[in-house]
């Protein structure tokens, strides 16, 4: 009897061994850093000298809202986020309506068109550099065929935001369709077979039945977007690096350029703490959403 109940305990210990190594990895990734992070944020110390780090308590985050490239890497990031993933979320839409539908050659488009997701985010900044290259780019070599003379793609100030904005659509708006398609395949059927029998039109059928039943799968996916387009760094760095004058410095890029640049790691770290609340408060937003309402 009691090797019987030993037994029984060890089999409920099993799956907590098992996520012991993702508990670990996540305390030792996640947690561990964070924490860290905090401390920082509360703290000053400089890289490039050798002195400790000496509290100095709500001072870096002060500094942060008094600094004035702060408020421009904030607006340039709400900037690309909106754009970005308005865009995305439109065109991804579209397109999945498009291909949830069997025609020829539907499951070859549905392969291809997640090429631009295969590519990391450097690749696809350092290939779409040269294509946007005022020289040598393809881009406006299309244009000299339309005899319309060449751009400064990403150097000028007004049109690197529609640069860097255009690739990242390029590149996410398959992870948008993909989702969607997912979503739309697995809808009810009866509501569309009850709005044909009432002769209910393409529109109608769209706007009443598929926007309601697809809501949440597209704010879940609105959701993942604008997380990962929030803490974007790699692809702008490589494409722009912040420029021109500033034009395209995320959030990131000013946390970098403080913290690696001028050595600050306590103002970096206070700054990626700000950062951190925004991205949960613009995520709160869309996780309120997503609650079913009381009638």
């Amino acid at each position: 009897m009691h090797n019987g109940r030993m037994s029984i305990v060890k089999r409920k210990h099993i799956p907590l061994l098992m996520l012991l190594p993702v508990l670990v990895y996540l305390f030792v990734l996640t947690i561990v850093p964070l924490v860290y992070v905090w401390v920082l944020s509360f703290s000053e110390y400089d890289l490039s000298r050798s002195e400790e780090m000496a509290f100095v308590g709500l001072r870096n985050f002060y500094d942060c809202f008094q600094d004035v490239d702060f408020y421009n890497s904030l607006t340039v990031t709400l900037i690309y986020v909106a754009s970005a993933v308005g865009i995305e979320s439109v065109f991804g839409l579209g397109i999945a309506l498009l291909l949830s539908k069997e025609f020829w050659g539907f499951t070859v488009f549905r392969s291809l068109i997640i090429l631009p997701m295969m590519c990391t985010p450097v690749v696809a900044g350092i290939v779409w550099r040269y294509i946007l290259s005022p020289e040598a780019g393809i881009a406006n070599y299309f244009l000299s065929v339309l005899k319309i003379p060449p751009l400064v793609w990403l150097g000028d100030p007004n049109l690197a935001m529609v640069s860097v904005v255009f690739v990242d659509i390029w590149q996410w708006t398959p992870f948008v369709v993909m989702v969607l398609i997912a979503g739309i395949l697995s809808l009810p059927k009866e509501p569309y077979e009850a709005a044909v029998i009432d002769g209910a039109s393409n529109w109608q059928v769209f706007y009443y039945i598929t926007l309601p039943l697809l809501k949440n799968v597209i704010l879940i996916t609105i959701l993942l977007r604008v997380i990962d387009a929030f803490k974007i760094f790699d692809q702008i760095w490589v494409l722009t690096k912040g420029g021109p004058a500033l034009r395209t410095e995320v959030l990131s890029i000013f946390i970098y350029r403080i913290g690696l640049r001028f050595f600050s790691m306590g103002s970096a770290a206070a700054l990626s703490i700000v950062m951190l609340f925004i991205v949960i408060g613009l995520s709160q937003v869309l996780i309120y959403a997503l609650r079913p309402k009381e009638s």
